[in-house]
């Protein structure tokens, strides 16, 4: 009876923030540990609270601030980001983020209704990061060219029933890549209605 009754090997535990060893009991429960106890002891974490409490008054001050000069913040960065997207990282991180919500083996396919095609296609994403950011600093002359022209440049499948990989892409104005995808609409709209009449 007394052998149940003895403590674990564990009864004792030392904080890890003030380096005193105390009791379990003095630990709060953490489920997530092995002895289902807290790292810290009680003491230092109510110091931790009040401490933290204390910035979060200083924080709430901070978003008063950020509140009252929204605009001015909004503007900024507003002007930031465009500038960032003019730049060749921004246009990779933008392209990536796009093939990733497009593409039915992205990190986060994006069901919505301009994306809807793409994933019923079973469309792919073929492209490592890196590859994609070879791709594009090959084409930069290209990608520079349409940004001087006033124009937006545009990820393209040269085959659109194929997927997004190496050989299969190139940069275009975005003006003229909605053509092609209004002009491949129709041809498949009359195609179906010929098919429908014979």
């Amino acid at each position: 009876m007394a052998a149940e009754l003895a403590l674990p090997p564990f009864a004792v535990k030392r904080c890890w923030k003030c380096g005193v060893e105390k009791p379990l009991e003095q630990f709060g429960k953490n489920a997530s540990k092995k002895d289902g106890r807290d790292g810290r002891c009680k003491e230092c974490a109510a110091r931790w609270h009040r401490e933290h409490f204390d910035r979060e008054k200083n924080g709430r001050r901070h978003s008063n601030y950020c509140k009252n000069n929204r605009e001015r913040h909004g503007r900024y960065n507003r002007a930031y980001q465009k500038r960032y997207h003019l730049t060749i990282d921004g246009f990779i991180a933008a392209v990536w983020h796009r093939l990733n919500s497009r593409t039915i083996n992205g990190s986060h396919p994006r069901w919505s209704r301009r994306n809807r095609p793409y994933l019923m296609a079973g469309i792919r994403l073929e492209l490592t990061r890196d590859e994609l950011k070879a791709v594009i600093t090959a084409n930069r002359s290209v990608i520079q060219a349409i940004w001087a022209a006033g124009g937006t440049p545009s990820i393209d499948r040269i085959d659109s029933t194929g997927h997004y990989s190496a050989d299969n892409i190139q940069f275009i104005p975005l003006r003229e890549n909605c053509r092609k995808a209004a002009y491949e609409t129709v041809a498949k709209e009359r195609a179906k209605k010929l098919s429908a009449q014979t």
